[in-house]
């Protein structure tokens, strides 16, 4: 358990309605790249399903980014020198490319045993990587920063991370589940650069899907229906109890995503909501049958997302659908949107979004089929 320890388908109508928004200009987007990464990182039928999503993109820069995925390599080899006990056939793998060029740049591998895995780019635009119950800052070479080892507590158990690359904070959840079947989480919110622990709690409710600025923390709550907030410990006292804010009886919500210090987004039925740190809803974009994918740029003030185009198929499983991306670019009370290309893909956990840091680009990975986007506001 986290403790002090831790110091040591067919193209349908799209209907997209922008409400509280007083005003918004309409851009366009240019594919400048379609590449096929299988020949890169592994054949989807070795790509291993269980991370969501099952590829991950992030921009390194406007002209260079990394993806990666989880592969079975087919042997069976020490996982680290931290752990040489720990063996298994899978890997995660990353590649860095070019853009607009698409060359292949820096290759990664490393060896992973479970489902705790992550490879994400932080706000000061170094690498996080999670594997197992390792926890590494890496730069951009692959070489380690700072690490930490989240000791197991339990023979099942998951870590869940959190982070959001408009702010330098993470949110680090150790969860397993009681003999009584309860939720029991061990969570700390932390700097994501230094590694600086800001506040640590355990608790039983939702709290794989935290996200959090330096003074409030957010999460969903009452299986995924509410939006609720609690200070961190410097502004109230230890043990404060968590506050609904904002509640719905239709859809399940996903973690929290901040656009910057004094902002976060939630996808919501419906469409996407805007909520300030202090908990009140400022802007609502409305997306007819629903947004499923949210991503901040590092920069700040610019939310990415994907919109559906028709409902869910009763039968999802094996079916496409068509998603419309959309960039929205905040500017006090006068937002932009830039109306991104429809792509058509599976399942939703084979997809990831990214936004570069400027917002000049746009990128989709759909499995292992990455798709790469030019912005303009003309």
């Amino acid at each position: 358990m986290l403790c002090p320890s831790l110091y040591t388908g067919n193209i349908a109508r799209l209907v997209v309605l922008f409400f509280l928004f007083p005003a918004f200009a309409i851009g366009r987007a240019k594919l400048v790249r379609n590449v096929d990464l299988q020949p890169e990182l592994c054949d989807l039928a070795l790509q291993q399903k269980n991370n969501d999503p099952a590829a991950f993109v992030d921009f390194l820069s406007d002209d260079e980014l990394i993806v990666s995925t989880v592969c079975n390599v087919g042997e069976i080899k020490l996982s680290s020198h931290d752990d040489p006990e720990m063996r298994s056939p899978n890997h995660l793998k990353a590649v860095t490319i070019s853009i607009p060029g698409g060359e292949i740049r820096r290759r990664f591998e490393w060896p992973i045993q479970d489902r705790n895995t992550l490879l994400r780019v932080t706000h000061a635009g170094e690498l996080l990587l999670v594997r197992d119950h390792l926890v590494e800052l890496l730069n951009l070479e692959g070489r380690r920063i700072q690490s930490f080892k989240i000791p197991r507590v339990a023979p099942e158990e998951r870590i869940f991370v959190g982070l959001s690359p408009a702010l330098d904070i993470m949110v680090v959840t150790q969860s397993s589940t009681a003999k009584n079947g309860t939720a029991v989480n061990g969570v700390a919110v932390m700097d994501s650069h230094t590694f600086e622990i800001l506040d640590l709690w355990h608790d039983d409710g939702e709290s794989w899907n935290i996200a959090a600025n330096r003074e409030r923390a957010f999460r969903t709550g009452n299986r995924g229906t509410a939006v609720q907030m609690r200070s961190l410990a410097k502004n109230e006292t230890p043990g404060s109890q968590w506050k609904t804010i904002w509640s719905t009886s239709d859809v399940k919500i996903p973690r929290p995503i901040f656009l910057n210090n004094a902002s976060f987004a939630i996808p919501v039925p419906g469409g996407t909501s805007i909520f300030s740190s202090e908990g009140q809803v400022t802007h609502t974009i409305e997306c007819r049958f629903g947004a499923s994918l949210l991503r901040a740029a590092r920069s700040g003030n610019v939310l990415a997302s994907t919109c559906a185009t028709q409902p869910y198929p009763e039968v999802v499983l094996g079916q496409e659908r068509t998603f419309a991306t959309q960039v929205v670019r905040f500017n006090g009370n006068n937002p932009t949107l830039t109306n991104g290309p429809r792509v058509t893909t599976g399942w939703d956990l084979d997809q990831d979004l990214a936004v570069s840091p400027s917002t000049k680009r746009i990128a989709i990975v759909d499995q292992l089929k990455l798709l790469i986007f030019d912005l303009s506001d003309d």
